[in-house]
């Protein structure tokens, strides 16, 4: 079916200050600063994500992606299987997406994310379709507190070969790509382009002191990011114990809160290793805190286990903090090449490196300096948005 004569479909922005004030008018701003032009095209671009949270990172990155397709074509639409709060006016109903397409015209942009029974409802329908992989966490991380994501997680691992049936693959690192290539049985049209996230955006969120002065004082460590298994918090917390023998550090855990199961195992740990008085969990800060620990920390650390990206290294790059990441999945893609890497199971020597760093500020302005030039070329407003432009622009003009 075709789109409704005399009807234009666009997609309603939701009211959440944060989506039209720093999102939107710097997305305007650097279209306009790089002199880009609307591209003529017939059609509705219609994307297509799971879940629509203004929380969620995936959300984020679809709801600026759809700023950008605006400012470039009059029609586009945005579904969702599930639209939770603020989001449930910023999308239609997956749904109803059977009877608003135009076969002919249109072009459906999937997000994948998780196994969800729409992507093979997208593929009954013979209309161009690309698909944006943003990675699956491996379900064995997962399982033991969460046994309902976990089967998502697989069934989603498990349908990897029906994206064959997608025109283009565009991908956040690297490593995500390899993962689908497993997978490829025909040629594809690949990209791989970071999240679309405007990042340049702190420079105009203030900073909210939302910790002690005793506890900046020290040196201090942080870690932003789900509280959940994937992310190997307990080797982050092995990594404190091991570098309290060589400095007075602390360690703030910053993000959405984890599972009371697991919180509870953290917490032995922390008991067990004696840190009772040098962890510090926030539960959601909002960006004025984020900002405020950002620049009180020392370093940003992650020891995840898996990631497809990780914005936190990207915001940490931004503010001018070090960061240490595993070399696993994209950790060390996006970091850089010359980012000095933590070692898995070792947390002493991962203690080591960045204790290293931190004591000598030669060697710190250093890893800054080769950080920010990581970040101005591949992850700030204008490259990403430069990207992205020529992405659209392919897949708008080529069959």
């Amino acid at each position: 079916m075709g789109n409704h004569p005399g009807k234009t479909p666009v997609t309603p922005s939701p009211s959440h200050p944060n989506y039209e004030l720093p999102w939107r008018n710097r997305i305007v701003s650097e279209f306009k600063s790089q002199e880009l032009k609307p591209i003529p095209f017939e059609g509705t671009l219609r994307f297509f994500t799971p879940t629509l949270f203004f929380k969620d990172a995936v959300s984020r990155c679809v709801l600026e992606e759809v700023e950008l397709a605006r400012l470039i074509c009059p029609r586009v639409v945005v579904y969702a299987e599930n639209r939770i709060g603020e989001m449930s006016g910023a999308a239609r109903s997956w749904t109803e997406f059977s009877q608003d397409v135009d076969q002919e015209k249109d072009i459906l942009i999937y997000h994948y994310s998780i196994g969800t029974e729409s992507l093979k409802q997208a593929l009954k329908h013979p209309v161009r379709k690309h698909a944006i992989y943003h990675g699956i966490t491996p379900p064995a991380l997962v399982r033991v507190f969460s046994p309902e994501t976990a089967e998502l997680c697989e069934k989603g691992i498990t349908e990897f070969p029906l994206l064959n049936e997608f025109q283009s693959w565009m991908t956040n690192s690297e490593f995500l790509m390899g993962e689908l290539q497993a997978f490829e049985s025909t040629p594809h049209k690949k990209w791989i382009l970071p999240p679309f996230l405007t990042l340049d955006k702190w420079d105009d969120i203030g900073s909210e002191a939302i910790l002690p002065e005793t506890d900046s004082a020290s040196g201090l460590l942080l870690y932003v990011g789900r509280r959940n298994p994937s992310k190997n918090l307990e080797g982050l917390i092995e990594v404190l114990f091991e570098i309290r023998k060589l400095g007075n550090y602390r360690l703030v855990i910053a993000g959405t809160g984890a599972t009371p199961s697991y919180h509870t195992e953290l917490q032995n740990l922390i008991d067990a290793k004696g840190l009772q008085d040098h962890v510090r969990f926030i539960d959601e800060p909002s960006d004025q805190g984020l900002k405020f620990l950002y620049e009180a920390s020392d370093a940003l650390i992650t020891t995840s286990l898996h990631e497809g990206f990780c914005v936190p290294l990207a915001e940490a790059m931004k503010l001018g903090l070090p960061a240490f990441a595993f070399p696993n999945s994209a950790l060390q893609q996006t970091l850089g090449s010359t980012s000095p890497a933590l070692v898995p199971g070792k947390p002493a020597e991962s203690a080591e490196r960045i204790h290293r760093v931190l004591e000598n500020a030669s060697t710190r302005d250093q890893l800054i300096a080769e950080q920010g030039r990581q970040y101005r070329s591949r992850f700030s407003d204008r490259a990403v948005l430069n990207g992205y432009y020529n992405y659209f622009k392919h897949i708008m003009t080529h069959e």
